[in-house]
């Protein structure tokens, strides 16, 4: 538990010469150094305890004892000066003596202690494992010189890694753009809009590749149907360049993207991701509302999430002109769409008048001229009706037959 992570700290110090390492490079020393007093001091600690427990309650020779807490203590002086020369030196060979002499003194502490080691001998044990760790805290002294001595080659292998890595990785890259050059190459008009989508958003909008993929997505034969069905798919965010792609502003369109939009507007986002989503579509919205589309319910949820970002970023000019110019848009886009539904009476009332017309050319114009200017209710100014009564209703019903009954609303008597 503490043994691997300190080790693995020493061992994965930064590559590269510390007298010119980076600022970057210095932060990482810093957390390496941190980790090893991290998982360093609290291993050191059980060791010593385990020793202490040997020598209490296991079979430890009493000569052994004060040794054995002598190289307890060399052993962590010793790893602890190995692991700044094995930094310094950029690696090498000395990272042995970290590695080992832990799990030796830790050995030797469970060898006393344990019952299953009752047959060996105390002396001969102690002997082996205080030699071997004096040995070893001794070796690290040649062990650090050598590795120091070698720090030039130990950069130069750590270049020759580093542009072995990035060799291979630009090949890959290489590799791969090759391919996706070679997939953008065999679209053609019969591909999906969905293909041309994805590099359209993979390139910047003043490349030229960017220009070519807008003019294949411009070709596709089933653009109009295809934009919808990614608009039913909830892929709104990859057509944030809907507008460019030649289409028309057909109902079905404009419907799709209006649920679409709702459902942005509506997103589990925070707030601020949400409300830049939305901004990306601004030109899509003008686009569409310039067409005459009814995005009222799109256009209401956006300007919603919008309102809850302006709530806490009181006075944001950004916000606060983004909200604007939706409102604008949600009147830009109904006043016209109104107009239009209101046009679609013109040519019924038209008819209506017409029939009136061979209605006043038929028998009731002898009625129409019966009727005299006196008034409804009495006093002056006013008017009232004189003459037959059951002959003045019956051209009524004709009058509301012509004007009322062929209007695209419900029938309503006089």
């Amino acid at each position: 538990m503490l043994y691997v992570p300190m080790v693995g700290a020493i061992y994965g110090s930064p590559e590269g010469d510390p007298a010119i390492s980076s600022g970057e490079a210095n932060y990482s020393l810093g957390w390496i150094e941190f980790w090893e007093m991290l998982f360093g001091v609290p291993l050191w600690f059980a060791v010593g305890g385990l020793l202490v427990s040997a020598a209490r309650s296991g079979r430890m020779p009493v000569w052994a004892r004060g040794w054995s807490m002598i190289l307890h203590i060399a052993a962590a002086i010793t790893v602890w000066a190995v692991a700044q020369v094995y930094i310094d030196a950029d690696g090498g060979v000395s990272v042995i003596v970290p590695a080992l002499l832990p799990p030796l003194i830790a050995g030797y502490a469970a060898t006393m202690r344990l019952p299953a080691f009752e047959l060996l001998s105390p002396n001969r044990v102690s002997q082996v494992a205080l030699v071997a760790g004096g040995t070893i805290i001794v070796a690290a002294i040649p062990l650090g010189f050598f590795d120091l001595h070698d720090l030039p080659a130990h950069v130069a292998a750590d270049a020759a890694r580093l542009d072995a890595r990035i060799a291979k990785e630009q090949a890959a890259s290489d590799k791969a753009r090759a391919e996706e050059e070679a997939r953008f190459k065999a679209l053609t008009p019969d591909s999906p809009l969905s293909d041309y989508v994805h590099y359209v958003n993979s390139t910047e909008g003043t490349d030229p590749e960017h220009a070519t993929a807008l003019a294949g997505a411009r070709l596709v034969k089933t653009r109009q149907n295809d934009a919808i069905e990614m608009l039913d798919q909830g892929e709104i965010n990859r057509l944030r360049e809907l507008w460019e792609f030649d289409l028309e502003a057909t109902p079905t369109l404009c419907a799709a993207y209006d649920h679409a939009l709702q459902k942005l507007a509506a997103s589990d986002e925070f707030d601020w991701n949400a409300g830049e989503h939305l901004e990306y579509q601004l030109p899509n919205i003008k686009f569409l509302a310039a067409g005459h589309c009814d995005l009222d319910a799109g256009l209401t949820a956006a300007q919603a999430r919008v309102n809850k970002i302006i709530a806490v970023n009181q006075g944001n000019e950004r916000w606060t002109g983004f909200l604007a110019t939706l409102i604008q848009l949600n009147r830009k886009g109904q006043g016209p769409l109104r107009a239009a539904r209101l046009g679609e009476l013109v040519a019924p009332v038209e008819r209506g008048l017409v029939a009136l017309a061979e209605v006043a050319s038929g028998d009731g114009v002898a009625l129409f001229e019966e009727v005299v200017d006196v008034g409804l209710r009495p006093g002056p100014g006013l008017r009232r009706v004189i003459g037959d009564g059951d002959e003045l209703v019956a051209v009524g019903d004709q009058v509301e037959e012509a004007l009322v009954g062929r209007l695209p609303f419900m029938r309503v008597a006089l």
